[in-house]
């Protein structure tokens, strides 16, 4: 279990939850969540392109893995990480909405849409416990004979 699975656990639990979040609030499909994440590069147009959907899983998968791999590298460089995961997962949770709402969404493709507060602050609730709650235990896991 390193970073490919560790990794991979996280995107399919922050997919999961990102289509759970839209279907009950928007009443949208988990196909919507894909084509939105597939519009960082096609802008519009992933909304009625073919292949939107299985490109939008495979994007959200390496930015996934792309997360957990600076994850690790972190953790060979600083041992705090390993030492407090508790800490880690809320402190790389909040890194990760904050690159991904203030620097990736900007610069992609992906068309502008609102989001209210609460909105935020539930994307954010998320990216702590399925992303940095599993990449951050996992890396305990992994670097355990190290500490």
């Amino acid at each position: 279990m390193g970073i490919f699975f560790i990794g991979l656990l996280a995107g399919i639990l922050d997919g999961a939850a990102a289509s759970l979040l839209a279907w009950t609030l928007a009443k949208r499909p988990p196909a919507a969540v894909f084509r939105f994440v597939a519009s960082g590069l096609y802008g519009p147009r992933a909304f009625n392109g073919r292949y939107m959907v299985p490109t939008g899983v495979a994007l959200h998968m390496v930015i996934a893995l792309a997360f957990t791999a600076a994850y690790f590298g972190l953790c060979t460089l600083w041992s705090w990480p390993l030492q407090h995961p508790a800490g880690a997962a809320v402190s790389y949770g909040t890194v990760v909405w904050v690159i991904m709402n203030l620097v990736v969404i900007p610069l992609s493709k992906t068309p502008p849409r609102p989001m209210p507060l609460w909105l935020k602050v539930i994307n954010l609730v998320i990216l702590i416990v399925a992303i940095g709650a599993p990449v951050a235990w996992g890396a305990r896991w992994y670097f355990k004979a190290y500490l």
